[in-house]
Formats: C-alpha cells, sequence, structure tokens
C-alpha cells in the first residue's frame, strides 16, 4: 500500500477492501505462503477455484491485483524472480458474460408493484427502498446505497423539483467516473422512497447491499437484476425521444 500511496486509506476504502479480498482468497485456497513459494502451480490452482464462484472477467481483475502486489512487495524485499501471477492464461475468458437484460415497461410495472407490497409486507427491510430509488433514477446500486441526507435537497413549495446529487461523500470517497457525479431532479414518486431509504438500516458495504438485493428480487419472482435497471431506464427514455447527450 505505500508502495502505490494508499497507506493513508483506511481499511474501509474501496481500493483496500478489494485488494484485501483478493489476498484474503488467495490465502484461502493455497495458504499462507512466503512470497518466493508461490509458485505458478499455485496461481492455477486458484484460478480453478475462483472459476468456480465468479465470472472469468472478475477472476482476471483479481489476478491482475495479486499481480501488482506481488510485484510492489517484492521490489521493497528486493526478490529477483518471476512474478507468477504474470501472463497466467483464463479459459474461456469472457465467453461467460450474458447480455444484460432490458427490462420492458410491462416488467418495471411489476417490479414496482412487488416492491411496493414487499415494503407494506417489510417495512423496515432496505431492499424496497435501495432498488426502486435505483430503478426510478437509472443509478447504479451502489450509488444509491451510498446516498447520505446531505446528498437530497426536498423541493420547496414553490417548485415541487428536489434534487439528489450522485456524488463522494463520507459514506462513498469515490463514484465510477467523474462522470458519474451529477445532479438528478426529484419528483413525487421518487422523492417518497429516498425518504424511505433514508429511515431505513442498509448493510455497511455496497456488496452486501448487492447481494441481498438480488437473493430478494428472486424471491419476489424478479428475474433481472439491478444493473438491468440502469439499462431499463435508459430504455425508457429513449422511447420518449430523449436528446442523447441528456441521456448521457
Amino acid at each position: 500500500f505505500k508502495q502505490k500511496q494508499l497507506d493513508h486509506l483506511p481499511p474501509t476504502h474501496k481500493a483496500i477492501r478489494d485488494i484485501a479480498r483478493s489476498v484474503d482468497n488467495l490465502i484461502r485456497i493455497v495458504g499462507d505462503k512466503p512470497l518466493v513459494h508461490i509458485t505458478r502451480s499455485d496461481v492455477q490452482v486458484f484460478i480453478a477455484s475462483r472459476l468456480e464462484q465468479v465470472k472469468t472477467t472478475s477472476v482476471q481483475r483479481e489476478i491482475r491485483s495479486l499481480a501488482t502486489v506481488w510485484q510492489q512487495v517484492a521490489y521493497v524485499q528486493e526478490i529477483r524472480q518471476l512474478n507468477p501471477f504474470s501472463n497466467q492464461p483464463i479459459k474461456a475468458l469472457g465467453t461467460d458474460v450474458a447480455k444484460r437484460h432490458t427490462p420492458t415497461i410491462a416488467e418495471t410495472r411489476g417490479l414496482i408493484k412487488a416492491l411496493t407490497e414487499r415494503h407494506h409486507r417489510l417495512p423496515n427491510s432496505y431492499i424496497s427502498p435501495l432498488v426502486m430509488v435505483a430503478a426510478l433514477t437509472g443509478s447504479r446500486l451502489n450509488e444509491i446505497w451510498g446516498l447520505e441526507r446531505g446528498d437530497y435537497h426536498p423541493s420547496e413549495p414553490t417548485d415541487g423539483i428536489g434534487v439528489l446529487h450522485i456524488r463522494p461523500n463520507e459514506s462513498r470517497a469515490n463514484v465510477k467516473t467523474k462522470h458519474s457525479i451529477r445532479p438528478f431532479p426529484v419528483i413525487a414518486d421518487l422523492a417518497y422512497w429516498i425518504d424511505k431509504l433514508f429511515t431505513v438500516k442498509r448493510p455497511k458495504t455496497a456488496n452486501s447491499a448487492s447481494a441481498g438485493t438480488l437473493q430478494a428480487l428472486k424471491r419476489e419472482g424478479i428475474t433481472f437484476g439491478s444493473q438491468s435497471l440502469r439499462h431499463g431506464f435508459k430504455q425508457r427514455l429513449v422511447e420518449l425521444d430523449t436528446p442523447n447527450d441528456l441521456i448521457q
């Protein structure tokens, strides 16, 4: 972390958590070995094990992360040997990535109906408010998970339009790209669910929220995940002849 100038970040920061998770997985699969004892065969065992749990592109990201960790630590410890994580083939890389489903209007209405009914049954659950705000804004789930009250300015009596800011804050040090920072207009239906979101307890991490949301949607009979909501929202805008620059 010091070599990459990340040592000032807290353990809860996404960059630190992602690296730590990959290292923990490596230790769990091949054992807690000294750096010089990690072989290419160990890495291949790691890859085979991870492919049973996540997509090929996710394994590729983990290998790249571990290769960087190995290289930086080897430099500090003056280890002169080939990086066992470098140039590791991943079988069928990218071929297991399924095209995201774009929900139709009918499917979106079905989702809203299911989540509204679920919220009446489970008013203290974060699932319905989290997904509804994502669905009604086309935002990423982790963007909504990390919202704080200071990011939301309710409407004034004179205009009826509030503003929701997607931006870095104390809960979320970064957003995905600089273009992710944006204001979003809030009308009544969206305001209702934003208010509900701030009254429920959310998971400590975005990953936990994503996993819990996916399981809950499946139990409700919803066949598409939160990422598809972004595509659905964009499709609704396209159907309304929204200018492309405004969509972007």
